[in-house]
């Protein structure tokens, strides 16, 4: 369904981006024969849903009950044949925690996984109140971008 809304959540303006980057990039990784990739955005009142739905090779519950995990990977093996670094999904879920949302994903062996950020809503400030860019950002997420090596986006 589309949203003839803007949907607005207070986050440096690069964490989402980061956020929906990695599961995209994930989802593509896992779907060696180029299956379907989805995203979906919806919201309530209060929280904002973004799903990232890929129809690849998918993850038995011990795995999708550790892929969030610091240098986990669903390939153990000294040859993976979808390399990386296994930081991707840990990288989400500390950027998704550090914005008060939550990470999650369902997932089926051989039939893919949907992955799920919660975030929290904001209002759209009115138009008296435009932030400055730069201005009110979270320390701690750009700090945390910094040490894991995401850029810093300047202004235009």
């Amino acid at each position: 369904a589309c949203l003839d809304e803007t949907l607005t959540t207070l986050a440096n303006e690069q964490a989402p981006v980061t956020v929906i980057d990695h599961l995209l990039d994930n989802a593509a990784k896992y779907s060696p024969g180029g299956e379907q990739v989805e995203v979906c955005a919806v919201a309530d009142s209060d929280y904002i849903r973004i799903d990232v739905t890929d129809h690849g090779i998918g993850m038995d519950s011990e795995q999708a009950a550790h892929c969030f995990d610091k240098f986990w990977q669903a390939e153990s093996t000294d040859v993976r044949r979808f390399g990386g670094t296994g930081i991707g999904l840990y990288i989400v879920q500390s950027l998704v925690e550090a914005m008060d949302g939550k990470a999650s994903v369902r997932s089926e062996r051989g039939a893919g996984s949907c992955f799920t950020v919660r975030l929290p809503r904001q209002a759209a400030p009115e138009p008296s109140e435009t932030p400055v860019p730069g201005e009110g950002e979270s320390t701690s997420i750009r700090e945390f971008m910094r040490q894991i090596g995401v850029p810093e986006r300047r202004a235009r």
